[in-house]
Parts: structure tokens; C-alpha cells; sequence
């Protein structure tokens, strides 16, 4: 059995087109991703900035920010690492 005849039957890829379309949509989806993973990066880095000045005290509605956006960065980098298996499974 190859490549696309095994894809087809797990992704209904009938054609090298599907197969390579598919390959670009799970691209473009992961690139999305690191995109909002950066942004939390730059966030971070910029709280991490602020918080080093001296006598800085984090307000309840900052900590509240960062919990929240901490938790959509976990799910971003679940969501990264399901794409980029999925990738790799589909040019091995």
C-alpha cells in the first residue's frame, strides 16, 4: 500500500492534489498558531519587563490577564504540537 492510498483511507484524500492541499491547510493552521504563540511571547516579555521595575505591584485585573492568557497559550501549544505531528505523519 503507499503513501496516498493509506492517506485515503484515513483522510479521504482520494488524489495527490487532496493529499497536498490537506499538507498546506494543516501548514497554514500551524503558522496561525506560532503567530498567536509569539504574540503571547512579546506579551510576556514586555509583563516581564514591567514587573523588574522596582516597587511594581501587579493589580488583581493584571494577574487576572495573565491567568487567562497564560491558559490560551497552554491550549495554543497543545494545538501546535497535534499539528505538527499530523504534518510529520503525513510526509513520513
Amino acid at each position: 500500500m503507499d503513501k496516498y492510498t493509506a492517506l485515503n483511507q484515513t483522510l479521504n484524500v482520494a488524489t495527490k492534489e487532496q493529499y497536498t492541499a490537506v499538507r498546506l491547510g494543516l501548514i497554514r493552521k500551524r503558522g496561525s498558531v506560532k503567530q498567536r504563540l509569539t504574540l503571547f511571547q512579546k506579551y510576556l516579555s514586555n509583563l516581564i519587563a514591567v514587573l523588574a521595575q522596582e516597587n511594581y505591584v501587579a493589580e488583581e485585573e493584571c494577574v487576572l490577564e495573565f491567568e487567562q492568557r497564560f491558559g490560551t497559550a497552554l491550549s495554543l501549544l497543545s494545538e501546535y504540537e497535534e499539528l505538527q505531528i499530523e504534518i510529520e505523519l503525513l510526509v513520513s
